[in-house]
């Protein structure tokens, strides 16, 4: 049985776009196209010895969030707990004005039993990441 000439076209033309869209450097449909998959990459710089962002606990409470050696005058800066049901949850954030590459702040929002974390952006800096702090008090309610 032949094929009829409508269906012999239909053929073409579509054997037609879709070498085409290749040419172009575009993916065929999505039912022809093959899985892809995406890997993963941490952002942030890990360089744990030599960070220039680092998390303190004072005697009051409060984390001090310090920073050395930008370059920005200006960094994003935000606190995370690291420890909330298996995510980071922000509990702090602002942007920082910094005084010859260095500033400081400190956030009265951790508590106890916690752990955190700070991280760093600026355009000039890029991304950086502080080691993990746990906060632990003693029972004469010191840090």
């Amino acid at each position: 049985m032949k094929k009829s000439l409508s269906w012999r076209l239909l053929i073409l033309v579509a054997g037609t776009l879709l070498g085409l869209l290749a040419g172009l450097g575009l993916s065929a449909p999505a039912v022809a196209a093959p899985v892809q998959t995406v890997a993963t990459t941490d952002h942030y710089d890990d360089k744990d010895d030599d960070s220039d962002l680092r998390l303190k606990v004072d005697r009051d409470g409060r984390l001090k969030v310090i920073g050395e050696d930008y370059e920005a005058k200006k960094v994003y800066v935000k606190i995370v707990q690291t420890n909330h049901k298996d995510r980071e949850r922000v509990i702090d954030e602002r942007e920082v004005w910094t005084r010859h590459g260095d500033f400081k702040f400190d956030s009265k929002k951790a508590k106890c039993g916690n752990e955190y974390r700070a991280y760093s952006y600026s355009k000039k800096d890029g991304r950086d990441k502080s080691d993990k702090l746990r906060i632990d008090c003693r029972k004469d309610g010191r840090h």
